[in-house]
């Protein structure tokens, strides 16, 4: 009765009242459903963006690995010396 009231609405029995509080339970159970996928999601996303920065920083020595020496023209074992212009 009390949720018909609050909503400026009598129900006609106590069934209807009844239902009004179901109602209100199953949305009040959808929201915590809906909410704790989004923390899940959320959690997932936290979880991938700290794996994405151990792998960027398992990585950072590789760059930083001097390569050699560096001369104008390329030696006989690199390759892209010749390109293919013609189709």
């Amino acid at each position: 009765m009390l949720l018909g009231t609050l909503a400026g609405v009598r129900p006609a029995s106590d069934r209807d009242g009844m239902n009004g509080l179901s109602n209100v339970a199953a949305a009040d159970l959808s929201s915590s459903v809906g909410l704790a996928v989004a923390k899940a999601s959320l959690d997932q996303a936290k979880q991938q963006g700290s794996q994405m920065v151990d792998l960027i920083q398992a990585a950072s020595p590789v760059a930083e690995a001097p390569r050699g020496a560096v001369s104008q023209a390329p030696s006989s074992g690199e390759t892209g010396g010749n390109l293919d212009v013609q189709g």
